[in-house]
């Protein structure tokens, strides 16, 4: 995962946070889970299914969330909460966070967290800043 926050997922290999899912951010996070609702990568999964890709494994790590790590996604059996690009796929793992809301702060959603998925090879033309609103959660609060 190239670009993708080295540190978080270097820690979440060796056993540190999993992922819990969205239903636990959405506990706390409410308002952020229902505008993320309304964003592409709240269906992110559904275009692997549309092109007949939905159990291809080079796909699953950018179309669903924490593909590979635990407490991620591993089947749509097994883990269809963690389907699509959910606040852990680019938040990080949640689970420290949740047991400690003010003390394990998730590191900040940066450009580079971005291009772990939005790379040159799946889009050349990808513009941070003007994607950025399309998937804005907060409420226009800040970033």
């Amino acid at each position: 995962m190239q670009g993708f926050s080295v540190l978080l997922w270097t820690a979440v290999a060796l056993g540190e946070p999993r992922f819990v899912g969205n239903a636990v951010c959405k506990e706390c996070h409410a308002k952020e889970y229902l505008d993320w609702l309304q964003t592409p990568h709240a269906r992110a999964f559904s275009l692997l299914e549309a092109e007949g890709e939905a159990d291809n494994g080079t796909c699953q790590p950018c179309h669903t969330t924490g593909y590979g790590w635990p407490g991620g996604f591993m089947g749509l059996e097994i883990t269809p909460d963690r389907v699509h690009v959910g606040c852990e796929s680019c938040h990080g793992p949640g689970e420290l966070h949740a047991q400690d809301p003010e003390g394990a702060r998730l590191p900040p959603v940066t450009e580079a967290t971005c291009r772990a998925c939005h790379t040159p090879e799946q889009e050349l033309s990808f513009d941070f800043e003007r994607k950025l609103p399309l998937v804005d959660h907060r409420g226009g609060e800040g970033r």
